[in-house]
C-alpha cells in the first residue's frame, strides 16, 4: 500500500507595525498686537515722533548709540520694524512698520491709521460715500512730514523733515537734465514709474494740496499730492510738475518763484507768469499753483 505523503504550506502572517501617531500640530503664538500705551510712546496725538524719539530728529544729526539702543530695545519688545535713514552723519528719515497678525489684523490697522490723521475723501452731493485713502500724507506743526501706507494689516510712517517752499524749488529745479537712473537710485522707494515709461512720481517732504480736492482716490503714480509729476525722455528728467495749493498766500508763493527766478513775464489775459531762462521754461498758473520747469527744445 503506498504510503500518502501530506504536504502542508504554513503561511506565515507578519502583522504590520502600527503607524506611528502624527505628531500634535502645535500652533505658534501670534505676536501680539501693539498696544495703545506702546504707539503713543511711538507716535503723537499730531501723528509726530512719539516720546521713545526723544533727543532725536529728523533733518538733524544721527541719533547716539544710547537713543539708538533705546529705540532699538523699544522695537524688539513691542515687534514693530524701526529704521533710522541717512547718510553723512545726518538722520534723514525715520522709518517704522508695524504688522497686525491673525485674522483681522486690518483692525489694529484701522485703528493706528486714526493717530496717523488718515483722511476721509469726498462724500455729499457731489462725490457720494467718499472713500478712506491707503496712502496718505501731512506735516506737523513742528515741520516733520509724514508719509504712511496701509495694506491690509500692515502699516508703514516716514517721517522726515519738511522742505520749505524755496528748498523745494531748489529741489525740483536740479532735477532738470539729471539721469533717469541716478535720479531712481537716489531715491529709492520714493520714485514710482508710471505706465507709460516716459514719466514718473517722485513723493517730496512737502505739504502739497489737500486730498479734499479729490472725489475718488487715483492710483499713488497720479497722486499731485505727494511729490513731483515728472517726464522723462531718453533716459533724462525734461520737465518737472509741482501742485502748491497748500500756499495760503498767493503772493508769497510768487515771491519765492520771483526769488529764485526773477522777475517773470506776466500774461495779462490768463494771469501766467513765464521765466525764459538759458536751459529752462518755467511757467506757473495764476496765484502760482500750478508750477512746471521744462527744458527748453
Amino acid at each position: 500500500m503506498a504510503a500518502c505523503a501530506a504536504l502542508v504550506v504554513a503561511i506565515v502572517v507578519t502583522p504590520r507595525p502600527e503607524a506611528a501617531p502624527e505628531p500634535a500640530r502645535v500652533k505658534l503664538p501670534e505676536k501680539p498686537w501693539l498696544s495703545r500705551e506702546a504707539a503713543a510712546q511711538l507716535i503723537r496725538d499730531d501723528g509726530g515722533l512719539g516720546p521713545v524719539f526723544a533727543g532725536i530728529t529728523v533733518g538733524g544729526s544721527a541719533p547716539s548709540a544710547e537713543a539708538r539702543a533705546r529705540v532699538e530695545a523699544f522695537a524688539r519688545a513691542n515687534h514693530v520694524d524701526i529704521a533710522f535713514e541717512g547718510a553723512d552723519d545726518e538722520l534723514a528719515a525715520i522709518r517704522l512698520e508695524v504688522t497686525y497678525g491673525g485674522c483681522c489684523g486690518y483692525e489694529g490697522v484701522d485703528v493706528l491709521a486714526l493717530r496717523m490723521h488718515r483722511p476721509h475723501v469726498g462724500g455729499g452731493c457731489t462725490c457720494g460715500d467718499g472713500v478712506i485713502p491707503n496712502d496718505w500724507a501731512f506735516t506737523t506743526e513742528d515741520h516733520a512730514h509724514v508719509r504712511v501706507r496701509a495694506r491690509v494689516s500692515t502699516i508703514g510712517v516716514r517721517w522726515e523733515a519738511a522742505l520749505s517752499l524755496p528748498e523745494l524749488l531748489e529741489r525740483a529745479d536740479s532735477l532738470l537734465g539729471r539721469r533717469v537712473a541716478d535720479a531712481r537710485a537716489a531715491a529709492g522707494d520714493r520714485w514710482i514709474d508710471l505706465q507709460s515709461g516716459h514719466s514718473a512720481l517722485l513723493e517730496l517732504p512737502y505739504d502739497f494740496r489737500d486730498l479734499d480736492g479729490y472725489c475718488e482716490v487715483p492710483s499713488v503714480a497720479g497722486r499731485d499730492d505727494l511729490g513731483a509729476q515728472l517726464t522723462t525722455d531718453h533716459g533724462q528728467i525734461t520737465a518737472v510738475g509741482l501742485l502748491l495749493e497748500r500756499e495760503h498766500e498767493p503772493d508769497a508763493t510768487v515771491s519765492s518763484l520771483t526769488a529764485r527766478w526773477g522777475q517773470p513775464h506776466e500774461d495779462r489775459e490768463t494771469g501766467r507768469l513765464t521765466w525764459r531762462l538759458r536751459d529752462r521754461l518755467v511757467t506757473a498758473e495764476p496765484d502760482g499753483h500750478q508750477l512746471t520747469i521744462e527744458s527748453k527744445l
